[in-house]
């Protein structure tokens, strides 16, 4: 496979620690130390946090969740062997344990489809991932953000999770959008457009959305 391949996780706070505490380990020193673990790292395109935020009129699915991280890689062989590599067993992996509640994760591994280009580094994020069942609608949604609603996002795209020997992990996810915004309060006029042309996905069962504040490391 010669396509780059996202990886997104959203990633729970651990219970002994509070929000804050999580979110300040997970940019201070999380984040540096991907960076400096070459032989995980060296094939990473690139590299992003999102650290969760609430926006006004807009609550989190749930208040444990902590943020978003997204590492694009060259292809699934990069993938592979940047998990299998010393550094991530003994330095990444250990920190991850310390970070966040790994047993509620979500993650999804595809490839990325631009739906409207743009917005690379605008620095606010609304992710919505969707569980095994729950995307058979997204295409169609995409089409018609494309048409209706294509001026008040900054970028627009789509990552689809591989299926079977194809993916590294075992997904519970169809796999995730993700709408770029340059300021929350166009991110909040276009939830409440969607609303009321009756194109929002966020009350459909298995769709979760997660809004996320942009940093790149990498």
């Amino acid at each position: 496979m010669d396509e780059r391949i996202n990886l997104t996780g959203a990633f729970f706070k651990r219970p002994d620690r509070t929000l804050e505490q999580c979110q300040r380990h997970y940019v201070e020193k999380h984040g540096p130390l991907i960076c400096a673990t070459r032989d995980f790292s060296r094939d990473v395109v690139s590299y992003t946090q999102h650290r969760r935020i609430d926006l006004a009129g807009f609550a989190p699915p749930d208040p444990d969740i902590a943020g978003v991280s997204q590492l694009l890689y060259r292809d699934l062989a990069a993938i592979r062997e940047a998990f299998a590599s010393p550094g991530y067993k003994d330095e990444i992996y250990p920190d991850e344990v310390r970070l966040a509640d790994l047993s509620r994760s979500y993650v999804v591994i595809g490839p990325v489809e631009t739906v409207i280009a743009g917005g690379e580094d605008a620095p606010l994020r609304l992710f919505r991932f969707a569980r095994e069942g729950a995307g058979g609608h997204r295409r169609s949604y995409a089409e018609a953000i494309a048409k209706a609603l294509s001026a008040m996002v900054a970028g627009f795209s789509q990552t689809f999770s591989l299926v079977g020997e194809d993916n590294p992990w075992a997904s519970l996810f169809d796999g995730h959008d993700e709408l770029r915004f340059d300021t929350e309060e166009q991110a909040q006029a276009f939830l409440s457009e969607e609303e009321r042309i009756g194109q929002s996905p966020a009350d459909r069962p298995g769709v979760i959305t997660i809004a996320g504040r942009y940093r790149r490391f990498i």
